[in-house]
């Protein structure tokens, strides 16, 4: 879909699922329950992908992060077990869709590949603790150059 003479937008389908106060329905196994977006700058040929709920980084998104110059990826979650582990909560991250930052198989991992890409992860729980200044997971996503987005970020294509 074209926005602007320059800019058009993709809706593509993300890995998540829905709400826990709809997961006792009836639900085909095809419904659609998080959209990303992957925005076109037509005169720069630069692109943003905006990733806000994933529960997991297949092929398909991998290749289509590859291809950003920029992404804003699901950063809810630090481990899996984060809220239970807080007693705020008792399922997963992984059971409410969301893939964790930390471990072999987080997002973090899985990002370390890709190069010349602005990274910077959105849609961050109040318990994440990269939320902490000088805190160690902090850290860890600052050294591998992703960064914390914030209200009122902004970036040019």
């Amino acid at each position: 879909m074209s926005l602007a003479s320059d800019l058009e937008v993709e809706a593509f389908a993300l890995s998540t699922k829905p709400p826990k106060y709809m997961q006792n329905e009836d639900r085909s196994p095809d419904e659609v329950w998080g959209v990303g977006l992957t925005i076109r700058d037509i005169s720069t040929g630069k692109t943003l992908t905006y990733a806000p709920g994933l529960a997991a980084i297949d092929e398909t998104m991998q290749r289509r992060l590859n291809a950003s110059d920029c992404i804003a990826i699901d950063g809810t979650f630090w481990t899996d077990d984060e809220l239970p582990a807080l007693s705020v909560g008792a399922r997963s991250a992984l059971q409410m869709g969301h893939l964790p930052l930390s471990g072999e198989r987080g997002s973090l991992r899985q990002l370390e590949g890709l190069t010349g890409s602005r990274k910077i992860l959105v849609h961050i729980n109040n318990t994440n603790p990269i939320l902490i200044p000088n805190s160690p997971e902090r850290q860890a996503v600052e050294s591998q150059e992703v960064e914390i987005g914030c209200d009122g970020l902004m970036f040019d294509l």
